[in-house]
């Protein structure tokens, strides 16, 4: 369960690197 979190929470930081660049996500 610990390796999906990380997953999980490598996607979310690739998500929000992504609104970031969209400008989109900020925060």
């Amino acid at each position: 369960m610990k390796s999906h979190n990380r997953i999980r929470r490598g996607k979310e930081k690739a998500q929000q690197r992504k609104g970031l660049e969209s400008g989109d996500g900020g925060s």
